[in-house]
C-alpha cells in the first residue's frame, strides 16, 4: 500500500470525549463502479501528531494540517 502526504481541512463533531494529545484516525468508505462492477474502497487517514489544544474545543475537532 502506498502512503501519500497531503493536507486535511475538516471540522468534526465528535460523539465521544476528545482530549488534547489524542491520536486520530478517520475512515471513509467510497462506493465506486469500475467496468460495471461495484467496489467498496476504504480510505484511512491517520494524523502524524496528536491533537493540540488549538484543534479541540467542546468535542469539536478543527483540523488544518498535514497528514500521512
Amino acid at each position: 500500500m502506498e502512503e501519500a502526504n497531503t493536507w486535511i481541512n475538516a471540522e468534526i463533531k465528535s460523539v465521544i470525549d476528545v482530549n488534547i494529545g489524542d491520536s486520530l484516525t478517520i475512515k471513509r468508505l467510497h462506493k465506486m463502479n469500475f467496468n460495471d462492477f461495484p467496489y467498496d474502497v476504504e480510505e484511512i487517514i491517520t494524523l502524524v501528531h496528536p491533537l493540540t489544544k488549538e484543534e479541540v474545543k467542546d468535542n469539536i475537532i478543527k483540523l488544518t494540517r498535514k497528514i500521512c
